[in-house]
């Protein structure tokens, strides 16, 4: 799991944790699997109208994808911050 905020063990002060490309791309394939198993359920299997499992599935795949975002717009943020200084 990708976990943005740390504590830093010399001043206490929260910082960011550092990222690294594998991090985001395993993120970006855990999304595409829970994706492709959300289809599988809705599309090539029996559905019931009291069925909460796509629901729950939902909510996970947005979650990650809100993640995987905001996490694209600290780096943005930070290379933009390294590029003006």
């Amino acid at each position: 799991m990708i976990q943005p905020i740390g504590k830093s063990e010399s001043n206490n002060e929260t910082r960011r944790a550092a990222y690294t490309v594998d991090c985001v791309e395993g993120g970006c394939r855990n999304l595409r699997d829970l994706i492709d198993v959300i289809c599988e359920i809705r599309f090539c299997g029996p559905l019931s109208e009291d069925d909460t499992r796509l629901d729950s599935l939902l909510w996970i795949a947005r979650d990650l994808a809100e993640g995987l975002e905001e996490r694209r717009q600290i780096e943005a943020r930070d290379e933009m911050g390294r590029t003006s200084a």
